[in-house]
Order: C-alpha cells, then sequence, then structure tokens
C-alpha cells in the first residue's frame, strides 16, 4: 500500500461501530477536533463537518483539506448505504 507521510495508509479502513472511514479522514477529522466517535452514522458525521466549515474560519487549504473528507465520505454514504 502506498503511504502519505508515513503516518497512515491511503487504503487502509478504520471502523468505529456504525462508520467507515480511512485512517486519512480520521486524521484530518482529528486535525480538526471532530469528534467522529460521537457519530452514529456518516451522516450525522456529514452534518457535524457542515457544521465547522460553516462555523470556523479556515485557510484555503485546511477548508479544502476537509471539504475533500466531506465529498468522499458523503460519496461512500451513498454508494454503501442508500437504496438504489
Amino acid at each position: 500500500m502506498n503511504e502519505v507521510n508515513n503516518k497512515y495508509k491511503i487504503d487502509s479502513f478504520i471502523s468505529n461501530s456504525n462508520l467507515l472511514i480511512t485512517e486519512r479522514e480520521a486524521f484530518v477529522l482529528n486535525k480538526h477536533s471532530i469528534n467522529y466517535n460521537s457519530c452514529s452514522n456518516l451522516e450525522s458525521l456529514l452534518f457535524m463537518i457542515e457544521g465547522y466549515l460553516n462555523t470556523y474560519e479556515l485557510s484555503d487549504n485546511e477548508y479544502d483539506e476537509l471539504d475533500m473528507v466531506s465529498k468522499n465520505i458523503s460519496e461512500r454514504n451513498y454508494y454503501n448505504y442508500t437504496n438504489k
């Protein structure tokens, strides 16, 4: 597997009850003190991320990084948990 900054593997997922997020996403969420452990599903995590993006002033890089995490989680939520 590819490693990013030798801190986490790109394709590694962590499973936290109902949440399936990557180590990279967990790293970014922890960096912004977003407690994903308190969320019961990906939708509530997405709501928490959006609230954070709308509440705090972030640099462009920070905003883009967190927005990308939100988009990735949203896509995973759609493909894994939405009835089609």
